[in-house]
């Protein structure tokens, strides 16, 4: 469970190197691209049709530089986490409290849960002033850390 969560987290901070490195290649031929899905310069695109941050530009200006915004710092891979998910479904086992928020609250949460035979966890501390989350929710995995000054 931790070993494939580290190892997916390793896979997406190389991905998103190569975004920084591959995104201006990519804008001439991204409806090339798209249209050939599931090949390997298709994960840096953005194919998601709503909302605000949709798309190869979100909200930023329709050119090279915008695209560059969204495909490469603002959602780097973003097909690929897509594709790699967690998946949804009824939770089962669940061993903690899965509902904590660190909204003004001090100390650590720590759960386990299984999806369809998949075992996933989520782990959250804060100390007020720092918080950090790792492990996965209904849609995606997490990587957070964040400092309030």
């Amino acid at each position: 469970m931790i070993i494939r969560y580290l190892l997916l987290g390793i896979a997406f901070g190389l991905m998103t190197v190569l975004g920084w490195f591959l995104a201006p290649f990519l804008y001439p031929f991204r409806k090339l691209i798209r249209d050939n899905k599931e090949n390997f310069f298709w994960y840096f695109l953005n194919d998601t049709k709503i909302g605000l941050d949709a798309g190869d530009f979100g909200r930023f200006n329709h050119n090279i530089i915008g695209f560059y915004l969204q495909c490469a710092i603002r959602n780097p891979h973003w097909n690929l986490k897509l594709k790699l998910a967690p998946k949804v479904g009824l939770k089962e086992n669940v061993k903690g409290d899965l509902e904590w928020r660190r909204y003004n609250l001090k100390g650590y949460q720590y759960a386990t849960y299984t999806i369809t035979g998949i075992k996933y966890f989520r782990f959250s501390y804060s100390a007020g002033w720092w918080y950090c989350q790792f492990g996965s929710s209904d849609n995606r995995f997490i990587y957070k850390l964040k400092i309030n000054v």
